[in-house]
Parts: structure tokens; sequence; C-alpha cells
């Protein structure tokens, strides 16, 4: 991972940029993008005019990369553009242009397109109507609209490409409003230039001025931000101050009116940072509290409401928030110590990156993802269960027969906790709305149905392994290698010798060498210690493997062989398993090519599925198969409706970090090797956790702590700490 320590001294003096209002149309906002600590670019939202980078003019919910390169250093959005810096010193340009990118035409551009050739940009500051950048050598530039001589080169002449401002080199910080400038030297003072209708220049006038002209006479100024037509900054004895126009109290002077002079916002003197949008401010304090005033239409102050406040209030009451951001006009964003990512606010164009969120506005911060990894996921009918690395049970799905266990028969789009406890091991969801889970103790409990929660079945404390099945059964192993069984038996998929139905748990036969068990639709496979395999229950499409169509009431050994790995019981009537030796195996039910042999011929007992011998792990849906290579490579087969069933494993995509993988009914859930966690299929119910859609490609279900929002950019974001 690269270390960026370095660019940690600069933000404090040079993020100051903080999006725009203007000339800029209110539709226009609705994008956001950020530097991943490894050097990633990502962005999301609206893409009308290729402002994401991505090639396309389609929109995302969530964060897509823009090319492949991990190269990059800042970024910063303004309006329908997106400029960055990358770690070479070239500047890059996308999006809607107008003669604002600054490549010297007036082309959109849907890809970044270096500005120049110049390789000694440090830091670019935008705003709807113009840009500023400054390169190392301290000289500052300017490009874009220019009526109000807010490039500050002397003329009221509008610019397509980079021109100096005057000839100094002790420029160190700068900020854009709508049409302003604002900028700080070495020596501490602050100069600005540009319109100045609303007084935002901070000289005590309204005259615009072409030039930079210095505001007032201190030397002791340590950062600015600017947007639409205000101005913020802070000194270095810790105390805020604000002028310019003020409609909404966004200067946090308990007024609404315009200022055309600094002055001071209350009497705090541990003002950290600040982050500005036409009508709202965000502020850290160093001790680690958030605060926001001004609008709060869309409810981008996060403090539950949407009512305006005129004066800073603290957002909730942690003091762990450790950066700031604003994306456009009304959406804010956050992150904490522990790099937990935060968004609020407006979300009608998705700018708050996650499709689980599915409202327009969100008055309180959200955390977008989660600081601490997946480590276990179940996909069920509609519905999926996972336990998190704390030993917390979330469940996000069709919930009709209290399937997920949080006490109501409420739909769930997006993860929810289930009750408390910390200690959850394993979980398993099937259909027929029931769930079972183990925790640390090994303990089972089960719920669905009747019971509305997790509730302890029996008292015995060595459960290992759990498997719901899709009609009803449910079979468990214990510790001392014993089978048990339970539920629904119409076609002796529990294995006990008959047909009968049983509501607790029975051993099937006497053996005490079981190591794993699959439940399916209403048959069963597991295998032995010693390697060896079994099926009993339904049969109709040779599902168990013995070479019959014939139904087993009890265990019936597969062939011969005695290097079984892993079986699964597909979710309506096919198997698939792999061996010791990496090859894969399937027979039953191929209508769609689910067992993935090249052809539509069902199979009564165990056929080889290529040669290949890197298979690491397969799961099953109702028509399909997916499965894993030790390559980290994802395959699938079978059913792929709309399109043309697949009879052979293909690639699923060109990803070579996937780790796991499970199959409900019509559904997958997948796991990268960064802990992410990704789903497509079926979503009818919410199963997916992306929101009410058919999803045909994976989409990210939960941004993983990995992910590494952290947010040291200075074009967007103040830090708490350095």
């Amino acid at each position: 991972m690269k270390k960026r320590s370095a660019l940690i001294t600069i933000i404090v003096c040079l993020c100051s940029c903080f999006i725009t209002a203007g000339l800029v149309k209110a539709e226009s906002y609705g994008h956001a993008a950020v530097v991943k600590k490894d050097g990633s670019l990502w962005a999301w939202g609206t893409n009308r005019y290729g402002q994401l980078g991505t090639g396309t003019t389609t929109d995302s919910r969530v964060p897509i990369q823009v090319g492949t390169g991990n190269n990059w250093k800042m970024v910063v959005i303004d309006g329908d553009r997106t400029f960055a810096i990358k770690e070479n010193g070239t500047l890059w340009g996308w999006g809607r242009n107008g003669g604002r990118l600054g490549d010297g035409t007036t082309t959109d551009h849907h890809t970044p397109i270096q500005i120049g050739s110049d390789a000694d940009w440090r830091f670019v500051a935008a705003s709807g109507s113009h840009a500023m950048a400054l390169k190392r050598d301290g000289t500052l530039w300017g490009w874009g609209y220019n009526y109000w001589g807010q490039l500050g080169n002397g003329t009221n002449t509008d610019k397509n490409l980079p021109v100096q401002v005057g000839t100094d080199r002790d420029w160190q910080s700068l900020a854009t409003g709508g049409s302003h400038t604002v900028a700080l030297k070495t020596d501490g003072t602050l100069w600005a230039w540009g319109n100045n209708y609303n007084g935002q220049l901070g000289d005590g006038t309204t005259t615009n001025s072409n030039l930079p002209i210095q505001i007032g006479s201190a030397s002791n100024w340590k950062f600015v931000a600017a947007a639409g037509s205000l101005t913020l900054a802070i000194q270095d004895d810790g105390t805020l101050w604000s002028w310019g126009y003020n409609q909404y109290g966004q200067l946090g002077n308990g007024t609404t009116t315009e200022r055309h002079a600094p002055a001071r916002v209350g009497s705090a003197t541990n003002w950290h940072s600040v982050a500005l949008t036409w009508g709202h401010a965000l502020a850290l304090k160093s001790n680690g509290t958030l605060w926001a005033w001004g609008n709060n239409s869309r409810g981008q102050l996060g403090i539950g409401t949407t009512v305006d406040s005129h004066i800073p209030v603290q957002v909730g009451t942690d003091t762990d928030w450790q950066s700031i951001a604003v994306f456009g006009e009304k959406t804010s964003a956050a992150t904490k110590t522990d790099e937990s990512f935060w968004m609020w606010g407006n979300n009608n164009g998705g700018q708050l990156g996650n499709k689980s969120l599915i409202t327009e506005l969100e008055p309180t911060p959200k955390q977008i993802g989660f600081a601490t990894n997946w480590r276990t996921v179940s996909a069920g009918s509609g519905y999926t269960l996972a336990i998190r690395s704390d030993g917390t049970l979330w469940g996000w799905g069709s919930n009709t027969v209290y399937q997920l266990g949080d006490t109501t028969k409420i739909n769930r789009y997006s993860p929810v906790q289930i009750g408390t406890d910390t200690n959850w091991q394993s979980i398993s969801a099937g259909g027929g709305g029931l769930s079972a889970g183990i925790k640390d103790d090994h303990s089972l409990w089960t719920w669905g149905q009747t019971q509305h929660q997790p509730e302890q079945l029996g008292t015995d404390m060595d459960w290992i392994q759990v498997s719901e099945g899709f009609y009803g059964h449910t079979l468990a192993l214990k510790s001392n290698g014993t089978l048990w069984a339970w539920g629904r038996n119409d076609m002796g998929q529990l294995g006990t010798g008959n047909t009968n139905d049983s509501a607790t748990p029975i051993q099937v036969g006497a053996d005490n060498t079981w190591r794993y068990v699959s439940t399916g639709y209403r048959h069963t496979v597991a295998i032995k210690s010693n390697g060896t395999l079994w099926a009993w229950g339904g049969n109709w499409a040779g599902q168990v493997g013995d070479g019959t169509t014939t139904t087993r009431l009890s265990p019936v050994q597969i062939g011969t062989d005695r290097d079984w790995q892993v079986a699964i019981a597909g979710q309506y009537s096919h198997t698939a398993a792999i061996k010791d030796d990496g090859t894969l195996w399937a027979w039953g039910n191929n209508d769609h090519g689910q067992l993935g042999d090249g052809t539509i011929v069902e199979k009564h007992a165990p056929v080889q599925i290529g040669t290949d011998t890197n298979w690491q792990s397969v799961a099953t849906e109702s028509y399909s198969t997916v499965a894993l290579k030790t390559d980290g490579t994802l395959w699938s087969w079978g059913n792929n409706w709309p399109n043309e069933d697949k009879k052979n494993p293909e690639k699923f995509t060109s990803d070579t970090n996937w780790q796991f993988v499970t199959a409900g009914y019509s559904h997958v859930v997948a796991g990268k090797s960064n802990n992410s966690l990704w789903s497509w299929g079926d979503n009818e119910n919410g199963g997916l956790g992306l929101g009410k859609t058919w999803q045909e490609t994976p989409l990210l279900t939960v941004f993983p702590s990995s992910f590494s929002w952290d947010l040291f950019l200075p074009a967007i974001v103040s830090r708490r700490h350095e």
C-alpha cells in the first residue's frame, strides 16, 4: 500500500476549494469522486456529461473506478466537471467543457484528458465558472470564465488554457467560489479577486476586482474555503471568520445578513478546518467533533431535520471525526479515525454512493459500507444472512415469514442487524422461511415461520455445522461425528428410513463419522471422514447420484471413491461436488446446462466437468451453478435468462480476487479478497441488499474496510489529524 504522509502535511494549508454554485445549475450537481489510499480514482453519481470519467454518460449509484491507474494524487469536482492531479504532477480534466476544462477546446470529454504538458502541478481548485491551480514553484494559474475578473490576470477575458496570475511565486493555497477566488500566501496574508457583489472578497466593499487585493492586514491566516458568494477562513489561533452571502445563515453568525469584511463566528478557538458549499458549511474542531450550519433543505447538515441553522450545530456526539467533504450543493461526507466513510444529504443522483440507500435525501450520517469485514455469508430463497468479523449477525431481503429474525415481517433492502449478540459463528439461510445458526459456544439457534427471532434449539452445546434445505428440512452435525435431521420428509430427505416429518432432531443412522452435510430442495448429500460421498431423498432427475432415479429414504454411497472434499445439493434437482485433486463433478437435472458438461442431458451419476484441477468451491442455484477456482476467478453456467443458457463453465468476470461464493434459489452473493461483498440475480424482495432491481452483473452490496475511504485529498477534504 502506498504511503502519502507527505501529502497530509499539505492538506491543512491547501484544503480550500469546496465546490461552487454561482453560475452552475443545481441540476448539474450529483456526482462525487475520491482517491483511495492505493492511488486509484473512483467516482459515482450523475454522468450526463461524462463527469465520472468512465468513458460513458451512464449514471452510477455505486463507486466505479476511473481507468486502471493507481497514481492519482488528488481530485476535485466542479459541477459537471472533474479535475485531478497525478503523482507525476500532470493535471487532468473531464466532463462538461465549454472552455472550462482548460484543454484549449470546448469539447466535452468522457475520460480524463491531460491539461497541457506540464508535470509540476501541485493543487487544483474549481468552481462552476472557472478553475485555479498551483504549481510547485509557487506560481498561480487560472482558466475558464472571467467575466468578473475571477482569473485574477488583470483582464475580464475568458481563457480556455491556463494563464498565470501575475508573477508572484509565494502562493500557498487557494479556494474558488462561484465567480471569485481567494488565496493565501506563505507569509500568512489573505488575498481575493473576482465578483464582489455580496462582499465575498472581504475588503469592505462590493467592488469587483480582476487583480488580487489583500484582505486586511492580518498575517496569521492558515486556512480558507470559498463557495458561491461567500468565504470562510481560520486563523492560526483557531478562530473562525466568515463574510459574503448569507441568505441561509451559512456565515454561521446567527443572522441572514451578508458581511463585506471578515467577522468572527462565535467564540470558539479550536476550529480546525471547514468544507463549504454556497448554502451550507461543515467544520471540524480539534477535539474531533463535527459541526454544520446553513441551508438544510435536503438534510445536508446531518442533524436529523431539514431545518436551516444560522449558527454551528454539532452533528451527533461523536468525537472521532477525521475529515470532511462536500459534494455538490447539498451532499455532505466525512470519515472517522477508523477510516469508515459516511455520507448524508441529497441523494437524487445516487451520489451517496450506496445503492441500498434508495431515498432521495438522508438527514443523518449513514455509513457507506462497514468498518469491519464480512466473515460468513449464506444466501437463501430471496434473502441473505451474513456474519461480520465482530460476530454480529445481519440479514436482508425477503422477510415475509420472519426468516431474517429481526422480529418483523418487513422486507429489508439493505443489511439490518439481527439482535445484539456478538458470538455468531456460522449461519444457513434456506427456503420455506427457515434459518439457522451456530454460536461460538456451539449452541444451535433457529428462526422463521412461527419463531420471530433466533431461539436456541435444545440445550446441547456440541453443534458444529447446520444446513437449511429449500423445502423445509434441516440437517446438522455434532462434534462427535453424529448427524441429525428434522423438518419435512416427504421424499426421505431426512435420511431416517421413512417419510415421516419430525419436529425435533433425530439421528441419521448410528454412524459417528460424518464430517460435512448439504441440504437442497428435497435431497441431501453428505461426506464422511473417510472421504466417501453419500446422498438420499428425492431422486427424480438423478440428483442423488447413485445411477438411478429411485427415491432413497436412507443414505446410499455414491460410487466408491474416497477423495470427496465438498458437495453441494442444488436448490432444485442437481448436485455438484469437488474432489481433493481439484476436479469438479456434477449430476442430476441438466435442462438448462447447469451441470456444465456441454449438454442438456440429465446425469444419474457424477460426471467430471472439464479437465481442470484447480476448482476450489462451488455453489448451486435452482437451475445454474457458480464455482471458484484457486486462481481467484469466478465461473458460472446454466440458466442465464433472459440470455441464452450456458452449457459449459464460463468466466464470470475478469477479476482474479474472488474468495468465496454462495447461492440462493435465484441469486448469488460472493466475496472478494478485499472483503467486499457482491451480489446479483433476482432482487424482488431485496435479497441483494441493493434496492428493488434485477441485477444481471455484480454490484457492490457493502463496501469493505479495505476500501480505504481515506479522504486526504486537498481539494475536497479537511483532515483533523495531520
